[in-house]
């Protein structure tokens, strides 16, 4: 049981003083680089943002009893020069199809490269350092 006392282990929803907020679940967001400028604007491995100006792209969920037939997958874009500020939300098959695309994208951009999908991974997960 989470934080509610809710069944989600992904809920960080601590209110419960009210039967509606124990049926509202969500989980924080966590916030990725969306820039093909070769991260030039970031410092180091651990990614700190070293300029406003970089769009970041947040992936959480949010799930909300009556209104929701299912837990959503939602992503939020933020920043860049235009300061962009917009949610989207994905059905859990919808954000399949996306993995499932972003997977193939990545596998191709890599052919004929040195590029290794894998070895990125574990550079940003600090396994390589």
């Amino acid at each position: 049981m989470a934080n509610h006392g809710c069944q989600f282990s992904w809920c960080e929803n601590d209110m419960d003083a009210h039967e509606v907020h124990r049926r509202e679940h969500f989980s924080g967001l966590v916030y990725v680089p969306a820039t093909a400028d070769s991260l030039k604007c970031f410092k180091g491995y651990d990614r700190r943002l070293i300029s406003e100006f970089v769009t970041v792209l947040g992936i959480g969920l949010r799930y909300d009893e009556v209104l929701d037939p299912a837990p959503k997958v939602v992503v939020h874009a933020h920043g860049g020069v235009d300061q962009a500020d917009a949610d989207y939300e994905l059905r859990i098959d919808e954000a399949t199809l996306l993995y499932n695309e972003l997977g193939n994208a990545i596998r191709t951009a890599c052919d004929g490269t040195t590029l290794s999908p894998r070895r990125i991974a574990n550079v940003y997960s600090g396994e390589d350092r």
